[in-house]
């Protein structure tokens, strides 16, 4: 029989283990650790001091652990073993594995400061607490792709499309496919997103399956067509931290943060989270000519009689702890009549974001690592949905890397 008590502390969560840990008792003890991953904790430390056995079953526990933690930035560190509990970690290998310290009162001390690699700073955010750092990029430039005049009666046709070579893009959204045949992609055009050089894409049809292409993957001759978009480039001013509080943050907070930590005017952002909620739309057919029928020539796609045939509007939040990487452009300001900017925005919306939704796992939350990882969610996880993202979406945690933007 095992007993298990975890106690949260600032930078950890301290494990005091009493009893067995054997083939019986091991499942409850994963169910334990798997808890406490889901709630955003990182460093753990076990404390042994009244452990009196441990089977090969429970040092294959700490090893699975020690790895899903150390993928996402954190650690497993043991602490206070019995002579006998030590020995069979000593004689099997796994010393070498973990960091072991002689009390857990060591083990706290020693924790915080691993991989402290610059000052971070805090800033006061409704109420709460938030870290950043400012790794000092440049400034980048937004630039439009296309235009969204004919989207509204789905009248793109072939002269329209912006052909992009994938190598050339960094970030920034729109309504893309990729291929060389208008024939062939002109029914595939819908939600896209690039990030870091990667491109994701939903094609526009009954059961879509999201394609992409891999920033190491493309070559001079990848193409991507666009009927609208928009990209940016520039290095990241601001890294932003993020984590789980009563009431989830939703798009719109997220917003506001990047805004009020950077104080930037124009942003461009994107977003590493673990989901709590997504609001979300697709288009279902793609808006070219071919597709357009008499009451689309009448009236917008949009329409109270259009929309259920052209767009996918779930009525409730979906997607519930998947990982989310989202890109897109915010402005403090609204854009009001300013053309350029309505380019980006409509007349509305001071921001447009497309979210990639990928498989459920765990979030690295070091400020430091934030580039790292979003190469490995891109090249580990399998992309699921890509989205237009709407403000009520919620997280849980995760971090904002902010970029300021002039309007090109």
């Amino acid at each position: 029989m095992l007993e298990i008590k975890s106690i949260k502390q600032t930078n950890s969560i301290i494990f005091e283990l009493k009893g067995r840990i054997d083939g019986l008792s091991t499942p409850e003890l994963e169910k334990s650790f798997e808890a406490r991953l889901l709630e955003g904790a990182r460093k753990f430390i076990i404390d042994f001091t009244s452990v009196s056995y441990i089977s090969s079953m429970g040092l294959r526990v700490f090893l699975s652990v020690q790895k899903k933690l150390k993928k996402i930035g954190g650690e497993i560190v043991l602490a206070s073993m019995p002579d006998n509990i030590k020995g069979v970690f000593d004689t099997s290998g796994f010393s070498s594995i973990f960091s072991i310290f002689l009390s857990v009162d060591e083990a706290i001390k020693i924790l915080p400061a691993n991989g402290i690699k610059q000052k971070i700073e805090t800033f006061d955010f409704i109420g709460k607490e938030v870290k950043f750092i400012r790794p000092g990029g440049k400034k980048g430039n937004l630039y439009p792709i296309g235009s969204t005049a004919k989207l509204q009666c789905a009248e793109y046709d072939f002269p329209d499309v912006i052909t992009v070579n994938a190598t050339a893009l960094k970030h920034g959204t729109g309504i893309a496919a990729p291929g060389d045949s208008f024939s062939e992609y002109s029914n595939l055009f819908g939600e896209s997103a690039f990030i870091s050089g990667s491109f994701f894409n939903l094609p526009a049809s009954s059961k879509p399956v999201v394609d992409f292409i891999l920033k190491n993957e493309a070559t001079e001759e990848t193409k991507l067509n666009f009927l609208y978009g928009f990209q940016f480039d520039g290095d990241y001013n601001y890294i932003i931290g993020f984590d789980e509080q009563e009431q989830f943050y939703n798009l719109n907070d997220l917003i506001e943060l990047a805004h009020a930590v950077s104080g930037f005017n124009l942003c461009g952002i994107v977003v590493i989270a673990e989901s709590a909620g997504i609001m979300g739309m697709n288009l279902k057919k793609s808006p070219v000519k071919s597709n357009q029928t008499t009451q689309t020539t009448q009236s917008s796609i949009f329409s109270r009689e259009n929309f259920a045939d052209w767009v996918d509007l779930p009525f409730e939040h979906t997607h519930f702890n998947h990982l989310n990487i989202s890109v897109g452009v915010s402005s403090r300001e609204k854009p009001g009549n300013d053309n350029t900017m309505n380019l980006f925005f409509g007349e509305e919306r001071p921001f447009h974001f497309h979210s990639v939704l990928f498989e459920k796992g765990f979030l690295n939350k070091d400020l430091f690592s934030f580039e790292m990882e979003l190469y490995r969610i891109m090249h580990e996880f399998n992309p699921l949905i890509v989205q237009h993202l709407l403000g009520e979406s919620q997280f849980k945690s995760g971090l904002l890397g902010i970029i300021e933007l002039e309007a090109n």
